[in-house]
């Protein structure tokens, strides 16, 4: 099954997780009247269970685990229902606009949310192209920082190179190679979004350090290192100014 297909299933299943509860609320119903209900809305254990079932939505999303995300879902949903005093059924048969004005706006923000994490997927990407860019130049000094047409060939297999290390860089991203990741931030989007705000302003504060102090931390090398260059006589423009030691 294509990673496509899967992330439409997910984003089916999140439409419909509502009625799959319908069996078990179903089947519920004719259990005592005094059984006890410590998921009641606003009680200490519905509190704790919407606190863990939210942590544990964020983790699952980061590493995109839809299917299990989903089933916690379903799980939360069947406990407060049947442990609890949730009514799903009745209040949408008793609020049907604002059910359906909710479903519209969910739509909405998923879609608006899509688009905004697409963004910021095309700018990493972007990021970590330039990043590897200019490290390329500065291993063949390139002053102008221009790839000329010789070194092609190496600068296409720098990229592989790279994506074969996990760090893999899109030139430029196509949204149908991203279908299912784009299904899966409209469908999870509350917690893709709560994951990328606790995410990316740290990862990307330090990426930020670094390039402030990169320059000056080399210039610290190439002191220290001052004069070994005639140890490693080039051979050409196409050499690297060091080669890796082995």
């Amino acid at each position: 099954m294509s990673k496509e297909s899967k992330g439409f299933l997910v984003f089916i299943a999140i439409l419909l997780a509502p009625l799959g509860l319908a069996p078990v609320v179903l089947l519920f119903q004719h259990l005592p009247a005094n059984l006890p209900e410590p998921f009641t809305i606003g009680s200490l254990w519905f509190w704790l269970l919407l606190v863990a079932e939210t942590v544990l939505l964020i983790g699952l999303v980061a590493f995109k685990q839809g299917v299990f995300a989903t089933v916690s879902l379903l799980v939360s949903a069947t406990l407060l229902a049947v442990w609890g005093d949730l009514n799903i059924y009745g209040y949408v048969i008793v609020h049907p606009w604002t059910v359906l004005l909710g479903i519209v706006g969910y739509f909405v923000a998923g879609t608006t949310w899509s688009v905004v994490k697409w963004w910021l997927f095309v700018r990493d990407q972007r990021a970590r192209y330039d990043d590897t860019r200019d490290t390329f130049c500065r291993e063949y000094r390139l002053a102008d920082a221009r790839i000329p047409e010789k070194l092609a060939s190496q600068w296409r297999e720098r990229l592989k190179t790279e994506s074969s290390r996990g760090r893999k860089i899109e030139v430029p991203p196509l949204v149908r190679e991203h279908k299912a990741d784009i299904l899966y931030w409209m469908c999870y989007w509350p917690f893709s979004l709560v994951w990328t705000i606790l995410n990316d302003p740290v990862r990307k504060t330090f990426l930020y350090i670094y390039r402030q102090i990169q320059d000056h931390m080399q210039a610290i090398s190439d002191r220290v290192f001052a004069g070994v260059e005639k140890d490693f006589p080039e051979e050409g423009t196409m050499k690297p100014a060091l080669q890796e030691h082995h």
